[in-house]
């Protein structure tokens, strides 16, 4: 029996497709980092960043928001449009900031650091 080089080529291409497809569902989740900050305010901010989702959920005072990410010049800034502030890190440093009425950053509400990785056991914030 002849075998046909564009039906190969095409079986090939289907087969490559399907191992591909399944590679990326067999993928195990990512891995959430979660850190702890002290802040000047006396407060103590616990962040955990989702690579999946590409959001940001923080726990600041009694309130937890999650972030996406927004312009900045440097570090990783996280707000939103509809949120009453936002967390911009840099290292082991980071500022919890205030919206202006017009949706621009306004002031910085606190300043935290020693910002350090959490234990695999502490939970990842949750919205209450």
């Amino acid at each position: 029996m002849e075998s046909h080089p564009r039906r190969l080529k095409w079986v090939s291409v289907v087969l490559i497709q399907a191992i591909l497809a399944g590679t990326a569902c067999a993928q195990p989740p990512s891995h959430i980092d979660r850190y702890a900050y002290r802040c000047e305010s006396g407060a103590t901010l616990i962040s955990a960043y989702d690579p999946q989702t590409d959001t940001m959920r923080v726990q600041y005072r009694d309130q937890v928001l999650t972030l996406v990410p927004v312009r900045s010049g440097s570090g990783a800034k996280f707000g939103g449009s509809d949120v009453p502030w936002g967390w911009w890190s840099k290292g082991t440093e980071g500022f919890v900031f205030g919206y202006a009425a017009d949706g621009t950053d306004d002031e910085i509400l606190d300043r935290c650091g020693d910002g350090e990785i959490l234990d695999e056991d502490v939970q990842e914030p949750s919205e209450s």
